[in-house]
Parts: C-alpha cells; sequence; structure tokens
C-alpha cells in the first residue's frame, strides 16, 4: 500500500501515478483476484456450497466493476495503461 500516497488515492478522489511494479506486474487487480481467491479458499476448505456460490457472485461483480474501473484508467493514463493490458492479466495467467 506504500505507492499509494493518501486515502483520496485508495477511494478514487485523487489520481497518483500508474503503479505498475511489485505484484502489479503478475495482475493488474491483484486486490479483487486475492479477494475472490480467499472466498473460493473458504468455501474449500469449509466445505461450503454457500461460501461456493458467494465466491461465484463475488467473481461475477468484480468482472464487471474491473470494466468500470478500466474505462477510467484508459481515460486517466492513457498509452501507459494500455501499455500495462499488453503486458499484464487482468486476472493472474489469465489474459483478457
Amino acid at each position: 500500500m506504500t505507492p499509494f500516497a493518501s486515502p483520496q488515492q485508495l477511494n478514487g478522489g485523487e489520481t497518483g501515478e500508474l503503479i505498475i511494479g511489485g505484484v502489479y506486474n503478475y495482475s493488474r487487480n491483484p486486490q479483487y483476484t486475492g479477494f475472490v481467491a480467499a472466498t473460493a479458499g473458504l468455501a474449500v476448505a469449509r466445505g461450503s456450497p454457500r461460501a461456493a456460490l458467494l465466491a461465484i457472485e463475488l467473481a461475477v461483480i468484480m468482472r464487471a466493476w474491473v470494466a468500470v474501473e478500466e474505462r477510467h484508467l484508459r481515460r486517466q493514463f492513457g498509452t501507459a495503461y494500455g501499455r500495462l493490458c499488453s503486458r499484464v492479466p487482468r486476472w493472474i495467467g489469465v489474459r483478457s
């Protein structure tokens, strides 16, 4: 979280720099990927169909939300974001 200089950056109220290093070398959306993976892991660990359904629902919601964020990032960072998209998958190991 160190590259995010302020709470305003985290909630979209202030634009900082495009972060392209660290975990962002592997996924453009590591926070959402981790959230869905943790929920799916909980479903498996608990043997819970309800948690599995929640993981699926989260994946669908995150996919829709990421599309909204990507439109904003393309407007904000232009070709730099386009280069990131061509180099790094949206989800870990899944090209989009």
